[in-house]
């Protein structure tokens, strides 16, 4: 398999709205089919992202945006606040890649611990973050309730999500 993770630059915004767009019709056959109508991530949201350093993209042979990662500081704290693979190139390990790349870039920024928010029950999210390390935050910090808020806000049933973090380094 021939892809590259490098960060992404403003001219791959429309890409990763793309591949969340295509990402999300995997939900189709589930409990949360909703999430297919929710809003891809803003240019405005991005944007500062981006220029911040905090959006990687998985890119294939040809150059084509597959997945990307999206980190935000929630607390102080390193947050993976969205990850998303096209269907066609899913469970080929690139979703670990990417949160790879992500732990990297909090390691290197001085940080123990990655936090994110997922649904609890589908197995390619809080199923799969567990096998890679990740447990349930059981107290959320203030910032971490005002993103249950926000998620709320933008239509996600928070009934069915779960806060779960990562230790990294040593």
């Amino acid at each position: 398999m021939d892809v590259t993770i490098r960060p992404a630059h403003l001219g791959d915004i429309a890409a990763i709205q793309d591949v969340e767009e295509r990402a999300a019709t995997v939900f189709a056959a589930t409990t949360s089919s909703y999430a297919m109508a929710l809003p891809v991530l803003s240019a405005d949201f991005l944007r500062p992202q981006i220029t911040d350093e905090r959006v990687w993209v998985a890119v294939n042979a040809h150059q084509e945006v597959i997945g990307f990662a999206v980190a935000t500081l929630i607390d102080g704290m390193p947050h993976l606040h969205e990850l998303d693979v096209v269907p066609e190139y899913a469970r080929r390990g690139i979703g670990k890649l990417l949160i790879e790349t992500v732990t990297t870039w909090a390691l290197s920024t001085g940080h123990s611990a990655l936090t994110l928010s997922t649904f609890r029950d589908i197995p390619w999210n809080a199923p799969f973050y567990a096998k890679l390390g990740f447990t349930e935050v059981a107290q959320l910090t203030p910032g971490l309730e005002a993103l249950r808020s926000q998620e709320l806000a933008v239509g996600l049933h928070i009934d069915n999500r779960i806060v779960m973090r990562l230790a990294i380094g040593s």
